[in-house]
């Protein structure tokens, strides 16, 4: 499949319901009517920082109007997916979504910054974009899982390797079109030119993992940053 890049903060519809917000991360959407009226949102992970998930809300109010933010899922808890969560949660009284193994490093960002140096970290890897605010988990999720929530269902998928307990969110709208969300499951070439040996706590998971996306029957895959369509 080719690369498509977009511009950043766009919000961009793919099917019924689903839409992807691009950035530096870029964060899944999913969308629905509730009984009240208001459109009920959820977020596949939350972006770098508070300021990325201001917009990304920002762009959600334009086009829905009057929502709430239901959850955050998040993918895994390194900082650049999961560093709005903490804002996101105190202004929004989102729920946090996680797998367990996840769930430590996203109640206790100090253990990212100390996994990546091997030790406490010196300054310059004491930043945010090794170290997210503090978030507490409302629910835990897991792989192999899946959850109804109305007319969008979310099926979670074991993506160890680049992280120990990282998801895959493949996420389907009342159409049934399905776009399946990887996080750091798979790089793509831009990201690889930047970063020649990507982060990987576990080399015979990660490779698994990239075969079980191989996988994957999606209208549209995502990684953190570029994506393909088919």
């Amino acid at each position: 499949m080719p690369e498509i890049q977009r511009p950043d903060f766009s919000l961009e519809e793919l099917a019924q319901g689903l839409y992807v917000f691009f950035g530096p991360t870029n964060i899944g959407v999913a969308a629905q009517k509730a009984s009240d009226g208001k459109t009920e949102v959820y977020f596949i992970d939350s972006g770098e920082n508070p300021e990325f998930s201001k917009k990304a809300l920002e762009k959600c109010e334009s086009l829905f109007g009057d929502f709430r933010l239901k959850a955050v899922i998040c993918t895994h808890a390194h900082a650049d997916h999961i560093g709005g969560n903490a804002w996101l949660k105190k202004n929004t009284g989102c729920e946090i979504w996680m797998t367990e193994a996840e769930k430590s490093c996203g109640e206790t960002p100090e253990i990212q910054a100390q996994m990546f140096y091997g030790a406490f970290p010196l300054p310059e890897l004491d930043i945010p974009y090794f170290h997210a605010p503090k978030a507490y988990v409302d629910k835990c999720v897991a792989g192999g899982q899946k959850i109804n929530c109305g007319q969008i269902e979310f099926e979670f998928i074991s993506l160890p390797g680049h992280s120990l307990g990282m998801i895959g969110v493949l996420a389907a709208g009342p159409d049934g079109k399905k776009a399946f969300f990887a996080g750091d499951g798979i790089f793509g070439r831009s990201m690889l030119k930047r970063y020649w040996t990507p982060f990987i706590v576990d080399v015979k998971s990660f490779k698994e993992s990239i075969a079980r996306v191989a996988k994957i029957s999606a209208a549209f895959v995502f990684r953190s940053e570029e994506h393909t369509s088919e």
